[in-house]
């Protein structure tokens, strides 16, 4: 399974596809806006939600929005 998250300003969009990239599953959420930590929670709990109904554990893949920062990347401590 793969679930693919489209995430912008105001909505987290979440699909799910089968091996066929068929789409078996979407969710949609409001964006959280006040930390990084309660964005990747939300992150977090779509997943476990999708795994939880389609009885498996997929792999995910994120589009975002925004500048390119390769000085300090977002997603590496510091």
């Amino acid at each position: 399974m793969r679930y693919g998250f489209d995430i912008g300003g105001t909505k987290i969009e979440m699909a799910a596809y089968d091996r066929q990239l068929r789409q078996v599953l979407c969710q949609r959420v409001t964006t959280p806006t006040g930390n990084y930590r309660e964005f990747l929670s939300c992150i977090h709990q779509l997943v476990d939600s999708a795994d939880s109904q389609l009885h498996t554990q997929g792999s995910i893949g994120i589009g975002l929005p925004g500048r390119d920062r390769p000085a300090q990347p977002p997603t590496v401590g510091g």
